[in-house]
């Protein structure tokens, strides 16, 4: 959850709202967010003067966005050990 204090009447949600939550929900640990409203609030809800209505944003997972690499996977192909060549011969028959 996260939330974007606005002014009412002159802020249009869908172009200045909701990128703020999106980054929000990054923060949050959703990357690639697709913020679902909530609900929204006018009293006591912590806004500042100007900015007196708050949107309250679900982060949900964005279903089309790719899915994050997990990183106790290998992302190369295994290969067998590499044999250096041998220093005193110079042979590179390996």
């Amino acid at each position: 959850m996260v939330s974007v204090c606005y002014p009412p009447g002159v802020t249009d949600m869908e172009t200045e709202t909701i990128p703020i939550a999106v980054e929000a929900c990054a923060a949050a640990g959703v990357p690639v967010a697709r913020p679902l409203q909530w609900k929204r609030t006018f009293f006591l809800n912590d806004c500042p003067l100007f900015k007196i209505m708050r949107v309250a944003y679900i982060c949900q997972p964005d279903p089309n966005a790719p899915a994050p690499l997990d990183p106790n996977e290998e992302t190369a192909p295994a290969r067998g050990p590499v044999e250096a060549p041998d220093a005193l011969t110079g042979n590179q028959d390996s």
